[in-house]
């Protein structure tokens, strides 16, 4: 009806307005209601004043409700694919995480470097004392490094490990993963010892 809807730039159109302008340069398209609410979330990723988790939220509103793929994404936005990929993985963090990154107590390097931990548990605890002691990224990344070299052991699993050494006489290592299933491993240092093992 010779109406037109404004898709994106919603602000600067008021700044026009402010500074007294009675006509803006406009570009004009036909979009469907998709296409307008892809485009809307586009320009707002633009903002500069845009903080981590509004960005990773909107790409991630952009893949799971447009089924665009990270590289399609990359494209729209104007980043790089991997600088899309690690943003919309904040999304994972604890939302204690989040919403200091929404408050900018921390980075958003500081916060994807906690993704590397295994656990929320284990995130949320190097979270408060990278808050404590204001870690830089390289401290926190050296942190989740001495954590994954050294993991915390299931203390079942040790306590079957010293039963089987006692009934067996001999050195027990128990591994599992993560999906319930794993191994033991008997070590014997002579045929006296394995035979032993046998009996």
């Amino acid at each position: 009806s010779g109406k037109y809807q404004l898709i994106a730039g919603e602000r600067r159109l008021r700044a026009m307005g402010i500074l007294g302008y009675r006509q803006v340069p406009v570009l004009i398209r036909d979009a469907t209601e998709q296409q307008k609410l892809e485009l809307a979330i586009i320009e707002n990723v633009q903002r500069e004043d845009l903080n981590p988790m509004e960005e990773a939220r909107a790409y991630v509103r952009l893949s799971d409700e447009f089924g665009l793929t990270q590289e399609q994404i990359s494209d729209k936005v104007g980043k790089s694919r991997p600088q899309v990929a690690n943003t919309m993985r904040l999304v994972n963090l604890p939302g204690e995480i989040q919403e200091a990154l929404i408050e900018r107590k921390i980075s958003a390097s500081n916060a994807r470097t906690l993704l590397s931990l295994p656990t929320d548990q284990e995130r949320i605890a190097l979270f408060h004392a990278m808050l404590a002691n204001q870690f830089t990224v390289r401290q926190t990344e050296t942190r989740v490094a001495a954590r994954r070299r050294s993991p915390v052991r299931d203390p079942n699993a040790e306590d079957l490990e010293d039963r089987l050494r006692t009934w067996l006489h001999c050195k027990v290592q128990i591994k599992q993963t993560a999906k319930g299933d794993g191994e033991i491993r008997l070590r014997y240092f002579s045929q006296e010892e394995l035979k032993g093992i046998i009996e």
